[in-house]
Order: C-alpha cells, then structure tokens, then sequence
C-alpha cells in the first residue's frame, strides 16, 4: 500500500497553481518505461483474450460486465472497448495507482484525504465509433 514517503515526486507551487486553475495537471516521467511496458502488455493480453468473445464478459460484484466490446468487435478486428476496475485484476495496475507515485500526486493537489474509488480503462483503438472525451467523474 502507498505511503507518503514511496517514490517521492514533489509538485511545484506553480503546478499546484496551474492545476487549481485550470483544473488538470500534466507531470512527464511518472512512471518508468518498465512500468508502462507492463501496463501495455497486460492490455495487449486483454485484447488478445477478448479474440474468443462475442459480447461483453467477467463479471464486476454488481453483475455489470468488466470487459466492455465495440460494436462490430470480431475475431479478425478486436475492439476491446474498455476494462472496468482492472485493479482488481491486475498487480501492476493496482501497484502503479495504489503503490506508486500516483497518490502522492494526487495528494499534493487534493491534499491528504484522498479516497480510491474505480478506475475504468477506455481504450481508443483504430476505426473505433465509440467516443469516450476526456472528462471527470468526481471532484
């Protein structure tokens, strides 16, 4: 689990500024190529699984599926849509948002009471119809 004193990474008072201004932050080498090389494996493996679907599948513990498929998703094209929860599924996923710098972003930003909820990947894959703009659930 997170703590404030794992993977450091100090926010400036300019980027906290520019964050409560206009409400998002951008802050480069978050994550090491190892970590996002993990990430993109695990959803490349997603994909791949989704191959032998035809609907949506897994099941959330409120019976909503977790792997969410584009119309017109097929063996040939596979439009893995999106991914509900995949900390629930997926070490290096849980350990970049729970375990990593991430929280202490956030923190430095929100302050320190801070409380994960979900996570949802919404993947943007070529010829996809659906759109899914950027956006914010909670705040």
């Amino acid at each position: 689990m997170w703590n404030q004193h794992t993977h450091p990474l100090q926010l400036t008072p300019r980027q906290v500024d520019d964050f409560h201004q206009n409400g998002y932050l951008v802050v480069e080498n978050v994550l090491d190529r190892k970590t996002l090389d993990a990430i993109n494996a695990k959803i490349d493996d997603w994909v791949l699984q989704s191959r032998s679907r035809k609907s949506n599948y897994g099941r959330l513990i409120d019976g909503q599926p977790r792997f969410d498929l584009e119309p017109g998703h097929n063996h040939l094209r596979p439009k893995l849509r999106r991914v509900t929860n995949p900390v629930e599924i997926s070490g290096v996923i849980r350990d970049t948002l729970l375990g990593g710098r991430i929280p202490g972003l956030l923190t430095g930003v929100l302050g320190p009471n801070i409380k994960f909820d979900h996570c949802k990947i919404n993947a943007k894959h070529p010829g996809m119809v659906s759109d899914v703009k950027y956006h914010q659930d909670h705040i």
